[in-house]
């Protein structure tokens, strides 16, 4: 598919962050020093994004995002590529491989298992995945190795301990291979709600499906920027609805969603399920805030 690359101010709302296309979890620290230097004016760069035909998708950027939604921004700039969804997949296995925020332990790892999970990349020579990647052809080839052997590790559903080097594997990378930051240690890592609080195991699903909220945001606000859109495109369907107006009304109820939105486990509970959190066993930010 032929690209074409534009940078735009995009509605915050209209940016579809997918988890499929998300590495690394976020770090809550970094989150929180985004939203100290936006509060402060700090100019960040653009995010980037995939614009497939209908959505805006997110493949590097995620915690300049959170921190906007945090901060309460309305838009962001964007570096908008007009390509596919497999497009921003593969950019996304490449995010943060020699510059932005250094990639922590084991994300290399996930990357890779969820390369070997793809039918367009599985069966690439390693030096071509190492290259694309960031990392040597000698972790691949090992890592590659270990996941023929794990199931669970195709699959995704244990990323199990990372893979070690065999006795005769040289101590170092090759020569030719790029030079990474990460350290490959364990790629599991322990799901905390926004301010750091462990997740228990049994309301993961619960919280991990919190990001349904989020869909709903966009799909609102995504209304507008078709229209948007087509307008200027020079479409006359929409000529006689006052922009304006539905824009306001799609903040109100984009507002009240993101109002909503499960921000930390609840204090009162621990997650089993209260009246301060009706039984969901998480609080919103404006819960927190009262509570703190």
């Amino acid at each position: 598919m032929a690209r074409k690359t534009a940078r735009k101010e995009l509605p915050l709302e209209a940016i579809q962050c997918e988890i499929a296309l998300q590495q690394r979890p976020l770090d809550p620290d970094t989150v929180a020093r985004y939203c100290s230097l936006m509060d402060e004016g700090t100019e960040f760069p653009p995010v980037d994004v995939v614009y497939d035909g209908q959505r805006y998708l997110l493949y590097d950027g995620f915690h300049r995002v959170a921190a906007a939604e945090r901060t309460g921004k309305r838009t962001l700039p964007a570096n908008i590529t007009v390509s596919s969804r497999e497009y921003a997949e593969d950019m996304s296995y490449r995010v943060n491989a020699a510059h932005g925020l250094p990639r922590q332990p084991g994300v290399v790892t996930v990357i890779l298992q969820a390369i070997f999970a793809n039918p367009r990349w599985r069966d690439k020579k390693d030096a071509e995945i190492a290259e694309w990647v960031g990392c040597s052809r000698q972790y691949v080839n090992i890592a590659r190795h270990e996941n023929e052997k794990s199931p669970e590790a195709a699959t995704g559903t244990d990323a199990g301990p990372p893979p070690s080097a065999p006795p005769d594997a040289p101590a170092s990378a090759p020569p030719d291979a790029p030079a990474s930051t990460d350290v490959e240690t364990s790629p599991k890592y322990p799901i905390t709600d926004e301010v750091g609080t462990p997740i228990p195991g049994e309301l993961a699903d619960r919280w991990l499906a919190r990001t349904v909220l989020r869909d709903r945001v966009r799909e609102v606000q995504g209304v507008v920027t078709l229209i948007s859109h087509s307008l200027e495109e020079g479409d006359t369907t929409y000529a006689l609805i006052n922009q304006a107006a539905l824009q306001s009304a799609a903040n109100t109820m984009t507002d009240v969603i993101k109002a909503a939105y499960p921000y930390a486990l609840c204090p009162a509970c621990n997650g089993v399920g209260c009246e301060t959190c009706r039984a969901c066993g998480f609080i919103t930010l404006l819960a927190w805030k009262a509570i703190g």
